[in-house]
Formats: structure tokens, sequence, C-alpha cells
């Protein structure tokens, strides 16, 4: 880049102190021109295998292992798996493959996992007890009740790693065959379960109550919640995504491939904390400043997927106000976030009904997250149904013994905050 920088600048000096010809002057124009180009493709280039870096040193280090249990293989295995993991580094370093569970499970310790894959959500975090827990404030007990407190969060993963869980991706657990979801054979570590984690609502619609009011890229790139009212407006430890980054920073074995979570918002009230909504007059710049967040969040391995965009219990409403509910999602939040066949039903409240189904089909949803604990995993009518677990103030107390099994949540409850 400074290379051509410096031509680019000795050319414009020739174009200065020296008469040139017409065509001389063209030529020299063109010239510049295509080393520009260069310059930016170069830039694009660079930029493309630096975010696939991680990629292909996963590859390698699959390689390392492959030569290290060498004398488990014949020669020709071994030479066929080298050749393998070869070509997938360098297709991951260029075109940003995803790549997981790429040769056999003894040579790297992993075993097929053939349970039940534990589902947990939660919903944005309570930043200051304080102040959401105050009996001026209208909505302490929907915050009692349907949030956890930041100590609570980061408590969970410490339970949930101490307890040998890793964090799975979804599409590394389940795929879309023939447009109709079907599950894959997972693969992890030994000695460890999978779970999958989700966030609903993430609309950062309640200032000034004891919430975050959006999630922010500080400078260094690094996901961060920002609160105007708050003495530190710009914190990593009070809202759910910056708290699992810095864990996973600490403890980046609780992620298997790269694992994050599903980021599941509504519409009504933007996302993240920016009124994308179209009843705001400011939308299209509120878009521009969230689509950087939203690329640096996919780059980390978030999923998005829907909450609706009011809102609205699928199971209750008509047919039609599904229908124009579903169109203004696709319409407003999906240009944004992206694509997706996930969404979440809220209140957890799902639908087998066969008009429903089929205005969430042509929007391309297939794959709902629901609540509940019995029979997590269900197929039906072409669709896939994930019941999961509630991560929030009133269900780590009434369904304590029921979660006995994965987490005991009186070690995770803030007694403290929560007087």
């Amino acid at each position: 880049t400074m290379f051509i920088l410096k031509i680019k600048l000795a050319v414009r000096r020739v174009l200065i102190t020296y008469k040139c010809s017409r065509f001389a002057r063209t030529l020299i124009l063109m010239i510049a021109f295509f080393l520009e180009k260069i310059n930016k493709y170069a830039e694009i280039i660079l930029n493309k295998l630096n975010k696939n870096l991680h990629q292909f040193a996963n590859c390698f280090q699959k390689l390392k292992i492959c030569n290290t249990n060498k004398n488990k293989l014949t020669t020709k295995d071994n030479f066929m798996k080298k050749a393998y993991l070869i070509i997938i580094a360098i297709v991951s370093l260029f075109f940003g493959v995803r790549v997981s569970n790429v040769y056999s499970l003894e040579e790297k310790s992993l075993y097929k996992f053939e349970g039940n894959i534990e589902n947990f959500f939660t919903h944005q975090i309570i930043n200051r007890p304080d102040l959401a827990f105050n009996e001026q404030n209208k909505y302490r007990y929907n915050f009692y009740r349907d949030c956890v407190t930041s100590v609570e969060f980061e408590r969970f993963l410490f339970e949930m790693r101490k307890n040998n869980y890793i964090l799975v991706d979804i599409y590394d657990c389940y795929g879309v065959k023939n447009s109709v979801p079907c599950k894959k054979e997972l693969y992890i570590p030994k000695g460890k379960k999978p779970f999958i984690l989700s966030f609903d609502d993430m609309s950062f619609d309640t200032k000034n109550k004891g919430m975050s009011d959006k999630l922010i890229l500080d400078s260094q790139n690094n996901i961060a919640s920002y609160t105007s009212h708050n003495e530190r407006q710009i914190e990593y430890d009070k809202e759910a995504i910056p708290i699992l980054e810095n864990f996973l920073k600490s403890y980046p074995d609780f992620s298997f491939n790269g694992a994050r979570g599903i980021i599941c918002p509504t519409g009504y009230n933007g996302i993240l904390g920016y009124r994308i909504n179209k009843d705001n007059p400011n939308f299209e710049r509120e878009k521009e400043k969230v689509k950087p967040l939203i690329k640096r969040l996919k780059e980390l391995g978030y999923r998005f997927g829907s909450h609706t965009f009011n809102h609205i219990c699928v199971s209750d409403v008509s047919y039609e106000t599904l229908l124009r509910d579903t169109k203004r999602y696709n319409d407003e939040i999906i240009p944004v976030i992206g694509k997706t066949n996930i969404l979440s039903f809220p209140c957890g409240k799902f639908t087998l009904n066969d008009g429903k189904l089929k205005v969430l089909k042509e929007y391309g949803f297939s794959i709902f997250l629901c609540v509940g604990k019995d029979k997590q995993e269900n197929f039906e009518k072409d669709c896939l149904y994930l019941k999961r677990h509630v991560l929030d103030g009133g269900s780590m107390l009434k369904y304590r013994r029921q979660l006995l099994p994965i987490i005991d949540t009186t070690k995770i409850y803030d007694y403290d905050s929560r007087v």
C-alpha cells in the first residue's frame, strides 16, 4: 500500500512539474487510476484474509494433532487427512468457510453426542439493580421476573463451564436439506456437554430504568454497552454480549468452534438500542450507525433470528395480523440483520396452525425457538421446534428443581441485589 501511494505521489509530481503531451498525460492518469484500483482491492483481500486467519489457524492446529496421532493411522490415511486439511485451510483462508469436525473422532478426542442439547435464553441484562428494582420504577416487577442481573449472567457462565457444558452453534447442530430442517451429527470434546444460548427482545427501549441504552463498538472494535446516565457510560461487564466476550477471552474452551449466541430482536422500537423502525424519522441514520455493530457481531460468530416485529403471541393473533407483522419485520429489520430462518416465539407460545406456518415459511422461517423442558427437539410439519430453558429472576426460583440436573440456580441467584 505504501509503495503504491509513493508511485501515485510521484505521478502527481510529474504532472505538476513537467509539460506533457495529451497522450502522455492520459497514459499517466490511466496508470494512476489502475494503481488506485489495485490498492483498493489489495486492501479488501487483506481484510478478508485477516478475518479468516482464525479458521486457517484452526485447520493447521488439527493438522498438528493429526501428525501427533499418525501412529494410529495407516500411511495412506494419514497422507489423505493431511492433504484434506491443507486444502480446507487454504479455502477457509480465502473464502471464510466455517470448518468443523473435519476428521475422525479418535484423532481429536471427540465423540458423537447423541443426547439432549440443552437450550437457554435470557433477555436484556439489568445494568443497575438499584434503579431496576426501585419502588418508583413502574417496570420493577417485569425486570424482577423476566431479567437477570449482570452478576447472575456471569455466574451462569461460570457454573455451566464448571458443569462441563460448552457453547455450540445452532448450525453445527441443525441444518436444512431440501428446505426442511434436519439434525446434524455433532462431535464435541470428550467429557463435555453442548448447549445453545439465545437472547430475546434486545431492543434496549427502556432508558433511565436500570438497563443499558445500547450496544456499541469501542475504538478497538470491542463490543460494549453504553448508558448515558451512568457515571461510567461505556461498560464491558453490564450486558450479556460484552460479558460473554470477556468470559471467552479468559476461557476460550467454553466455546466450541467459535460458537456464540443467537440474537432475536423485536422491531417495534428498533434493535440493540438503535431506532431503525420507520416510525422514527431518523431511522436511516440509525441504520447506518448499527451496521458496523451487526457486522462485528457476525464476525464473532453471533447468529440473528426474529422475535416478531411487535412481540406478538403468534398462537393468539389472527392470520392477517401475523402476515402484517412478518412482512414489516422482513421490510424493516431483515435488511439490517440479514436473512435468517430462525424465529423465536414471543411469550413462548408456538403454533402448529397450517395457515400461520405457511406465512412464516414463505418468509424463510423454519427453525422455531420456544419455551419448555419436555422433549426439547421436535420436527413437525417440515419445521424444527426447539424448547428452551428460561434464565430469568422468576424461573431461577420456580424451576430450580427441574434445572438441577443442569445447573443449581441458587448458586447464581443475586440475593444481594434482589432484596
